[in-house]
């Protein structure tokens, strides 16, 4: 029977981990720069880009959305209310739950920020054709899947 040999069945830069680390690194430094203007971390940005999308969420289902901790979300929402950008309130309806809602000035970054971050995308698709686009993202969507299932599990 033969043994595993880290590094030589499969050389760092062969590992699919390894790839996807060092693309999102990758990904991070030049979000990071389109953003550093607003004065905003990177983790501030999936959380402003979430309510976006969804105003007016639960806190739980924000971070859920985003893929943090409700620990990391209350310290980022924090700061961004500190920041004037989102307000949390308890949902009338259920006074356990915290609402989150951005505030004009949080809106308004959408239009400030978000062509240059999605800049970001058309730099890494160029030269790629669409069905090579959807292609990438429904094997990245499975490839998280399956962790996910594997996690859950255990």
């Amino acid at each position: 029977m033969n043994k595993f040999k880290p590094g030589k069945d499969l050389p760092t830069k062969q590992s699919t981990g390894f790839l996807v680390r060092s693309l999102h690194q990758s990904f991070n430094k030049l979000l990071a720069q389109r953003i550093s203007h607003a004065n905003l971390t990177t983790a501030q940005w999936f959380f402003l880009r979430a309510l976006w999308e969804m105003d007016g969420v639960a806190q739980r289902e924000l971070s859920n959305s985003v893929g943090l901790t409700e620990s990391t979300t209350v310290a980022a929402l924090k700061i961004l209310k500190n920041n004037g950008l989102v307000k949390r309130k308890r949902d009338p309806v259920d006074s356990r739950r915290i609402l989150v809602n951005l505030t004009k000035k949080g809106k308004k970054l959408e239009k400030e920020l978000l062509p240059g971050v999605l800049e970001i995308n058309r730099i890494v698709h160029k030269g790629s054709t669409a069905k090579e686009i959807k292609a990438l993202q429904k094997q990245l969507n499975q490839l998280r899947e399956r962790l996910d299932e594997e996690v859950s599990r255990n």
